[in-house]
């Protein structure tokens, strides 16, 4: 962020379309949060979200960039639920893994760090899961936002009261220890590469070698190819 204490994002890249200016006589009382089920960009939630009715508030990249999508003034389609998004800031984390899903030691400082900035800036009281921050699945049928509300979930509240605590200058929450890392992303662009190359083999002997990140690796195979 620019300025945490104004929720200045590192980058504006506002939506045109698929969210509702205003916020129809409501007031915001709440965080939900959300996960990529992938590892966008800013611009990959733009994109993604000029042809899809959905939306966030603000994006989270795997290393740490935040960009603002839709201004806070106005309500964006991110919970499957309108009255909760007229009532909301909803906030997208980029993953850096899959099976199962996480997100980057920067996505999850930096996310956390929003959503304390987001509760001080709205004078919403320090940050409490089930009060003032939310899952998306609390309001839709859906598992996200994945690892923020499993595995990853103690360590992001951790860091949010830290993070509010350092803010306002009251009563210090002690620093968490860094989150676990997590592994790297394969890199399925260089892996197609490989795969044309003939360096993964053919039918059973590619499945085999790729294992599950066989499908996601052979689609761009094909799209490279031309088929």
């Amino acid at each position: 962020m620019k300025n945490w204490n104004t929720l200045e994002a590192d980058v504006d890249l506002i939506m045109n379309t698929h969210y509702t200016p205003g916020r129809n006589g409501r007031q915001i009382d709440k965080v939900i949060i959300h996960h990529n089920a992938g590892n966008l960009t800013i611009r990959g939630c733009y994109d993604v979200w000029q042809t899809c009715p959905a939306s966030a508030h603000y994006q989270v990249q795997t290393d740490g960039t935040i960009g603002q999508l839709v201004w806070d003034r106005d309500t964006a389609w991110h919970a499957g639920n309108f009255a909760a998004n007229t009532t909301s800031i909803g906030i997208e984390h980029a993953d850096m893994t899959s099976d199962p899903w996480t997100v980057s030691e920067a996505c999850l400082d930096n996310g956390a760090h929003l959503v304390a900035a987001v509760c001080k800036y709205y004078k919403l009281g320090r940050p409490v899961w089930g009060k003032n921050v939310f899952g998306h699945k609390d309001f839709s049928a859906t598992a996200c936002p994945a690892s923020l509300a499993g595995s990853q979930h103690a360590a992001y509240m951790a860091r949010a009261l830290y993070w509010y605590d350092q803010m306002t200058g009251t009563a210090l929450a002690p620093a968490p220890a860094p989150a676990k890392p997590a592994p790297a992303v394969p890199n399925i662009d260089a892996l197609a590469d490989a795969v044309i190359r003939g360096e993964y083999g053919n039918g059973a002997e590619r499945r085999n070698r790729l294992g599950h990140l066989y499908d996601a690796v052979q689609a761009i195979v094909n799209r490279k190819l031309g088929y």
